[in-house]
């Protein structure tokens, strides 16, 4: 019987590889750009993503445009049915046939997931997602989630619902198979590497007790094997120091 750590790698990378992995993957930008980021809550009026085949940029702002990188065109646009909003993600399948945003609307204090077919413009689904619970012995913490990502070579879409991960099989319209990660456990982020056997999720929350002396960070990762849908690892690294290190998921890496 082979070990955990070889049959489920998770791999640390140092900021003085950095340089390194610029040579080694010059046409993936954002692993420089997740670099020293945390990415568990961000809020902004503006995202923007490439297909995976790089025929489309997707700019989603009061409207989520697709962009023909052939004569730089808005080939379609979609009208998003709310206001007052964030965009915290996007995602876009390997086809490029569905994109799904994750928005933060600012009078329900919820997030929605919104899924359109990228070729008829039609919006398919509008889940609301529930936020975490983070249980302290003194309070509790809810934290609304942005972690969204297609599968590749699939239709299936991951994303952070609660404490948990729901993927969902966009064509099939099926029930979504759920992975509870656990309590005072949420995904900051979520990958699936192209090999298909595992998926990864990342939690990195921010503890604001009294600041600023006792604000905290807890990093947590876990590993899900996508063929008997149970877990296979969990690492839970040391509480630190706010603000004392970072780390961001790629794949079956971290990036510290």
């Amino acid at each position: 019987t082979q070990s955990l750590t070889q049959t489920v790698p998770l791999t640390l990378i140092s900021s003085s590889t950095l340089s390194a992995l610029k040579t080694q993957y010059p046409s993936e930008p954002h692993l420089v750009a997740k670099f020293g980021k945390r990415n568990y809550s961000p809020r902004s009026e503006t995202s923007i993503l490439f297909s995976p085949d790089g025929n489309y940029l997707v700019i989603a702002e009061h409207t989520v445009k697709i962009v023909d990188v052939k004569n730089y065109q808005v080939a379609r646009e979609f009208e998003i049915p709310y206001e007052g909003f964030d965009f915290p993600n996007m995602t876009i399948d390997s086809k490029s046939k569905f994109v799904a945003i994750v928005i933060f609307i600012h009078k329900e204090e919820k997030s929605h997931v919104l899924v359109w077919n990228m070729q008829t413009s039609e919006l398919l689904y509008d889940w609301i997602l529930q936020p975490a619970i983070q249980s302290e012995a003194t309070d509790t913490y809810l934290v609304h989630l942005n972690s969204i990502v297609f599968l590749p070579n699939s239709t299936k879409l991951a994303f952070g619902n609660g404490n948990t991960v729901e993927v969902r099989d966009i064509q099939e319209n099926s029930e979504p198979m759920v992975f509870e990660l656990g309590e005072n456990t949420f995904a900051s982020q979520i990958s699936y590497p192209n090999d298909g056997r595992f998926l990864y999720v990342f939690m990195s929350w921010d503890k604001w007790h009294t600041f600023p002396a006792l604000y905290k960070t807890i990093f947590v990762a876990q590993i899900w094997d996508m063929n008997t849908y149970k877990l296979r690892r969990e690492i839970k690294f040391p509480e630190i120091k706010s603000t004392t290190e970072f780390m961001s998921l790629h794949n079956s890496y971290l990036l510290t």
